[in-house]
């Protein structure tokens, strides 16, 4: 089996009269990138570009390249041409001759181009006509969505390739598993395609190694006597390793590899496949909440639904998958859900959400309505393996039947991302280019409103924009914190995960990868203990910890209650029992002495609980009144920095330390014009009682550089008090 690259440098020209010239394009690319590179449009996602360049979409563009076949390559009887990705009503030629015409996005298309081909050089043209809703399958958010602007995209957004074969070669391949007692049975199978019409004389051998590397079971397959090329065979793995959504376990991962022989024992085709060992089903009660199972236990999700992370396909990078899938697993989330307005991702977002414990459901709302399993199966050529889909894809939990969904509040990216895409003279939040960039239908208006209801009023474009990340992220940790104490809740995700412009939305991460306050506050809200104060009116502090683990935990808990200058008033601590997978209230606090004798806009509750080392697993205040009716007072931050050390992911870090003399606020960190990671941001500071925050930068700094460009600032700062 040979195999010739076709990616690389292309030629793009549009059709018709007063076409554009030709132009280079990079393959895998599309239309807007290479349209960019060549100077001939500004980029889509500054300003309203968007909008003044809909022709693009609305043009047909084709795509040219020559290559060369030499005799050798050509001598094989069989020569097809591999797409892994078309985007989208494309025909395609060799010599002129058509040979592929493609209306699906997310497919790989494949198709025999032998008879096409000729010694030497050969033109292989692609020509992408408009895309059209509801023309073929396309991912639909280019046409416009509350999440994207109308960008419709072109090209060939995936790799591409002659693949050359005289024998036979593996065409599918697929496994199911079967649990019983500390074994796991591995049913294998797929279909050889021969050049010819004799199937005799082939033979399959599987390979299974574990998850260090080293052989579990070794076989042959059985070949299907005068069938059409179907083999199967069964792997029985003694004491496997089981695969857990993140924070349930760890994420071991078996590798089978299936070899295609001919009668000398000759190899011709190999597939490997890696595969999580578990059970991943939906258990649905007399409650009619529908809860996903991992390996017997409840998994309660804890995501995010996931769109496509740019507006352009080809330019999602490895790295951007890589961080994504990270960055959700970083603060404990298990699950996407994909948007039915995107599209199916490419094999490196699966393999990274193996890696880290992150389920995805939700790949069913991307067909039509009664589609069934196997058909969406069928369609999920690579995906469809994954030890992170369900066993059945189209029972999934849905708000139908016990997911929270949460679309509402928004909040605006990072004040650089917005800087980075919004011209100057339209940073105005109510003018016309800043309500383009606010999903959901309130709109600015609606965002400025419900953040004057709550919230001091700030006094710049970009205090308005950190204060809406801090309002976004309180209330959705707050939503959180409720759906964990509903026993009817199966799970509860934010709308989207990632950004794919710089657009006011529901992310936790901006398009420039910024992490917002949301991302940070929820890692406490998605921590496996929780705790969590309830004000009871008119006197009453509720104290509830949420413990997610598969056994009762011993915890130390602590409370003090200060005013707002820092004077502490009362101090107290108890021991308490946390059954689990409970939400337990395990201390109620008589407050109403102290709102007696001073406002509630003056208190603050502090909450802590400990492990039975001491280690602080969850910390939270409760406040008594709205925050814009808090009486601040300046919490007088102090910071000290530590040379920089080597934190658990291998990275050099800063350690910060912060703290106050009264209390702050959602207490925050930034470098201005430097990219950089927090271990954690958005803190609220107890009167003296320090916080360490390790932050890692993009580029190295010193500490004398990095002493410098750090800013820290708090709600105090953002009310102008």
């Amino acid at each position: 089996m040979q195999t010739l690259d076709l990616n690389g440098m292309w030629s793009l020209c549009s059709q018709g009269a007063g076409g554009l010239s030709r132009i280079p394009v990079e393959i895998p690319g599309g239309v807007h990138p290479a349209l960019m590179v060549a100077g001939l449009i500004p980029d889509p996602g500054f300003g309203d570009n968007a909008e003044k360049l809909k022709w693009i979409g609305e043009t047909a563009w084709t795509f040219e390249r020559p290559f060369i076949v030499d005799t050798a390559f050509l001598s094989q009887p069989i020569i097809d041409l591999v797409f892994d990705g078309l985007d989208t009503l494309a025909d395609v030629s060799i010599n002129g001759h058509v040979v592929l015409e493609a209306d699906d996005m997310f497919r790989r298309w494949s198709v025999d181009v032998k008879d096409t081909l000729r010694e030497g050089e050969n033109l292989l043209r692609v020509i992408i006509k408009p895309g059209l809703p509801g023309a073929g399958r396309k991912a639909r958010y280019g046409f416009g969505s509350v999440y994207s602007p109308k960008c419709v995209t072109a090209g060939i957004f995936r790799p591409v390739h002659l693949t050359a074969w005289n024998d036979a070669r593996i065409c599918d391949f697929g496994f199911s598993q079967c649990h019983a007692g500390d074994s796991v049975m591995l049913y294998m199978g797929g279909l050889i395609e021969v050049a010819g019409d004799d199937f005799d004389g082939y033979r399959v051998v599987f390979t299974v190694t574990g998850p260090d590397g080293a052989p579990v079971w070794h076989g042959d397959g059985r070949m299907a006597v005068g069938g059409p090329g179907a083999f199967n065979g069964i792997a029985e793995i003694e004491s496997p390793k089981l695969w857990w959504p993140n924070g349930m376990g760890e994420q071991p991962l078996y590798t089978v590899t299936t070899v295609l022989r001919d009668a000398s024992g000759r190899d011709l085709d190999r597939v490997t496949r890696r595969v999580g060992l578990r059970t991943l089903t939906v258990e649905t009660e007399g409650d009619a909440v529908a809860r996903l199972m991992c390996n017997g236990r409840f998994v309660f999700l804890k995501g995010a639904v996931w769109i496509p992370p740019g507006l352009f396909p080809s330019h999602v990078m490895p790295e951007d998958y890589a961080f994504l899938v990270g960055s959700a697993a970083e603060i404990g989330m298990n699950a996407f859900r994909i948007w039915e307005g995107g599209a199916f991702e490419d094999e490196l977002f699966w393999d990274a959400c193996d890696e880290r414990g992150i389920i995805v459901t939700g790949l069913a709302s991307m067909f039509p309505e009664g589609t069934d399993n196997d058909a969406v199966a069928g369609s999920l050529v690579a995906p469809f393996y994954h030890a992170c889909l369900p066993d059945d894809l189209l029972e999934t939990p849905d708000e139908t039947n016990g997911l929270r969904m949460l679309r509402a509040p928004v909040s605006y990216p990072h004040p650089e991302t917005l800087e980075a895409h919004v011209p100057p003279a339209d940073r105005n939040l109510t003018g016309p280019t800043m309500e383009a960039r606010v999903a959901g239908n309130g709109g600015a208006a609606g965002l400025i409103g419900a953040l004057a209801a709550s919230w001091p009023l700030p006094l710049s474009f970009r205090d308005w924009v950190w204060l809406s990340q801090i309002a976004h992220g309180v209330d959705v940790c707050s939503q959180i914190a409720r759906s964990r104490a509903d026993p009817l809740c199966s799970g509860v995700m934010w709308k989207p995960f990632a950004s794919c412009w710089a657009i006011a939305d529901g992310s936790s991460i901006d398009t420039d990868g910024h992490w917002k306050a949301l991302h940070y506050l929820a890692q406490a809200a998605f921590s496996p203990i929780m705790i969590e104060g309830i004000f009871c009116e008119p006197d009453r502090i509720d104290v509830r910890v949420a413990n997610a683990g598969d056994v009762s935990c011993q915890l130390k808990l602590t409370w003090r209650i200060t005013t707002l200058s820092g004077l502490m008033l009362e101090q107290g601590k108890a021991d308490c029992v946390c059954p689990n997978d409970s939400f337990t209230v395990v201390r109620t606090l008589d407050v109403g002495s102290f709102i007696e004798q001073y406002s509630r806009r003056d208190l603050v509750i502090w909450l802590t609980v400990c492990d039975a080392e001491d280690f602080v697993v969850s910390r939270t205040p409760v406040l008594l009144a709205l925050p814009r009716e808090l009486a601040l007072e300046d919490p007088h931050l102090a910071l000290d920095i530590d040379d920089t050390l080597t934190v658990e992911s291998g990275e050099e870090a800063f350690q910060v330390t912060l703290s106050s003399t009264s209390p702050a606020f959602w207490v925050w960190l930034d470098i201005p014009g430097e990219l950089a990671q927090f271990s954690d941001n958005f803190v609220c500071l107890e009167p003296d009682v320090p916080i360490d925050i390790y932050v890692s930068t993009l580029n190295r700094m010193t500490q004398f550089a990095f002493r410098r460009k750090l800013r820290v600032r708090s709600l105090y700062d953002i009310a102008g008090a």
